[in-house]
């Protein structure tokens, strides 16, 4: 993926993740630790194996030459899939998480799909700003909560 200019007033571009991004996405990561402890036991093994599985589909939000966030989308047959989007505490409330899920929606429309799905863990604040965006709750299972939003 190249460089992707998300909102010229915001200054944020974008780069692939790197091996080398592990510790800083998983920083990130650590954020929803007492979201998912509630239900399950936290595993670190699991992230190390997961990310060195997916990192290359990842995306480092970069403010300047500063890592800021990630993300990672699935083009799956009916939908895009929000695998991950993670923000640095920082960077929470100042339009960025607004302008990356802005960002998805054009990659969503781009490849004609008119629809985009996310899971979040449930007690996760996230449910209000994704509620905000139009996404409604369509299924609650297993601690873990699925939103979808039409195009």
């Amino acid at each position: 993926m190249s460089k992707i200019d998300f909102c010229s007033d915001l200054g944020l571009t974008t780069r692939k993740c790197r091996l080398a991004d592990h510790d800083f996405v998983y920083h990130l990561v650590l954020q929803l630790k007492p979201y998912v402890e509630k239900f399950t036991e936290w595993n670190k093994k699991f992230f190390d194996d997961d990310f060195k599985r997916t990192y290359k589909s990842g995306v480092i939000l970069l403010k300047g030459k500063r890592r800021i966030g990630m993300f990672q989308l699935e083009n799956k047959l009916s939908h895009i899939y929000v695998t991950r989007i993670y923000l640095s505490p920082a960077y929470q409330g100042k339009g960025i998480g607004s302008a990356v899920m802005s960002y998805v929606e054009s990659v969503a429309k781009a490849k004609r799909k008119r629809r985009i799905r996310l899971h979040i863990w449930q007690g996760n604040p996230a449910l209000k700003f994704y509620g905000k965006l139009g996404y409604k709750v369509l299924e609650r299972k297993d601690n873990k909560i699925l939103m979808e939003k039409r195009l």
